[in-house]
């Protein structure tokens, strides 16, 4: 049995899977903490995948200064980190 196949075919498979996440995180318009949205440590393909088409503008809440994170698409926010 040829092994070279199978492990071409597994190396492929594993660009696929981990490309598109190495790009999403190599944006430099976020830091590692800003990206990471559930402050466990890792950012994950979901929410690396949320800053792709994103901005961020800082806003006030409850006299509060704030930190918004917005989707390009609808201006809608799906994160926000308020100073205490």
């Amino acid at each position: 049995m040829n092994i070279k196949p199978i492990i071409s075919i597994l190396a492929l498979l594993l660009i696929i899977g981990v490309a598109p996440y190495l790009v999403l995180i190599s944006d430099d318009r976020y830091s590692w903490s800003e990206m990471d949205i559930n402050q466990n440590g890792f950012v994950s393909y979901g929410e690396a995948y949320e800053f792709l088409d994103s901005g961020k503008r800082i806003v006030t809440s409850n006299g509060r200064e704030c930190v918004e994170y917005y989707a390009y698409k609808d201006g809608l926010p799906f994160h926000t980190i308020c100073t205490e």
